[in-house]
């Protein structure tokens, strides 16, 4: 993707939070429509679901970082992708990732999940020595 202006001057000749938050909608307006064709090209097609899903989400202990993983394949094997996000203990968002894996069975895309994780938490100096939970809901991958 080339480089794009994401601060401008407003019609002052001054530089905003407005104008940057503004560069930054565009910009991920932009990145969602590329994610949104390649998504389309490589997996299923998209369903609209009538009601919410709630699923019950545990939060870690305090000072303790919780990273949720999966890993899904369509087809063993199949395309694959693999994705997770770390939550603190009031649930913010610390970390997250999505990525297309290529051809490879569940089991193997979560095991990549774990791996992935492990790789994001060592290459961040702010995770290093932090307590970081793990889950994942493939019982072959974490056994």
């Amino acid at each position: 993707m080339p480089n794009t202006l994401a601060w401008s001057l407003n019609r002052n000749g001054l530089f905003t939070v407005a104008s940057f938050r503004r560069g930054l909608e565009e910009l991920s307006d932009v990145s969602w429509s590329i994610q949104r064709v390649i998504w389309n090209d490589l997996c299923v097609e998209e369903k609209r679901v009538n009601k919410a899903l709630i699923k019950d989400w545990i939060p870690p202990l305090m000072d303790t970082l919780k990273f949720n993983v999966d890993g899904s394949a369509r087809g063993s094997p199949g395309m694959a992708g693999i994705g997770g996000v770390m939550r603190d203990s009031r649930g913010k968002v610390v970390c997250l990732f999505s990525y297309f894996v290529g051809t490879t069975d569940s089991n193997s895309a979560e095991i990549l999940a774990i791996k992935k994780e492990a790789e994001l938490c060592h290459a961040n100096p702010a995770l290093r020595g932090r307590d970081i939970s793990i889950v994942s809901d493939s019982k072959v991958a974490v056994s």
